[in-house]
């Protein structure tokens, strides 16, 4: 039997946000928080993904889309 069998919940928060780096950088971030079980334990995974370059070439096509 396996330890890790129990069935968690779905992603509970997915969204975008800004982040304060520890240099005083602001980046875009994008975070998701999943539960899961480890070791019949529930627990949160949370992943955080620098969207900044992303978030910046959305801006630039939208500000020239605007220009045509």
């Amino acid at each position: 039997e396996k330890k890790n069998s129990k069935k968690a919940s779905n992603v509970r928060y997915h969204g975008q946000w800004q982040h304060l780096k520890k240099d005083g950088k602001i980046i875009d971030v994008e975070i998701s928080t999943t539960s899961l079980f480890l070791n019949e334990e529930e627990c949160d995974l949370t992943t955080v993904n620098d969207v900044t370059e992303i978030v910046k070439a959305k801006n630039l096509l939208e500000e020239s889309e605007k220009n045509f």
